[in-house]
């Protein structure tokens, strides 16, 4: 069975990244796999390096970006979603949801749902980890209020919207994941596994915390 990573933190990650785009190519191609994807926290700064390092290795680049986006401006909390570019009018709605978050708040660069809704086209969606929206609802308690955001979003992008499955020990997680898979169950959605990797080798663990 073929893998391909699609929630991926290169150097560009806003400090919480420490893939380097040369060295995850590299790795790709010594495990087989077809293509890489960048998806960098608020940057597609590494967009280029990474098409042309892909194409030079005869691997498909994956161009994507995490950004958060306000549940409600009167709730406050806001939760991260990947979005992964279809094509070139897909990297083109990526740079300019960057932008929006930006002008929002440099510091803490946020988008709304609205904004998300009309930059949508040609762009995948991923639910995100146990942080993201429907798991923390999930974990919540709030199963009807995870369903009506999975609705949101499954409206918004249609096919292109997938639940996010990932498996790093931890216990909370492994409660939302359970929770989710019986949503996916529920409404059909599919589910895509991930591993969100923010460094490439267990020993980089103290530079990343370093970072």
């Amino acid at each position: 069975m073929t893998f391909v990573h699609l929630h991926t933190h290169g150097e560009h990650s806003w400090q919480d990244g420490a893939c380097i785009i040369d060295d995850l190519i590299q790795r790709a191609m010594q495990y087989k796999m077809p293509a890489v994807a960048i998806t960098d926290r608020n940057s597609v700064a590494g967009a280029s390096r990474l098409w042309h390092a892909c194409v030079k290795a005869g691997i498909k680049p994956i161009i994507g970006l995490e950004i958060e986006v306000l549940n409600d401006i009167s709730d406050g909390r806001a939760f991260s979603v990947i979005l992964l570019a279809k094509n070139s009018s897909g990297y083109s709605n990526l740079c300019r949801l960057v932008t929006l978050a930006y002008e929002h708040d440099p510091q803490a660069p946020k988008i709304t749902k609205s904004q998300l809704k009309e930059h949508a086209q040609d762009l995948i969606c991923l639910s995100f980890s146990v942080v993201g929206e429907i798991c923390t609802l999930l974990l919540e308690g709030k199963d009807d209020q995870a369903r009506q955001v999975s609705d949101w979003y499954h409206e918004v992008f249609g096919e292109d919207y997938y639940y996010e499955i990932q498996n790093h020990g931890l216990p909370s997680e492994a409660v939302a994941m359970n929770k989710l898979l019986n949503l996916a169950y529920q409404t059909k959605i599919p589910v895509v596994l991930t591993n969100d990797c923010h460094y490439m080798d267990r020993s980089d663990s103290l530079a990343i915390d370093s970072l």
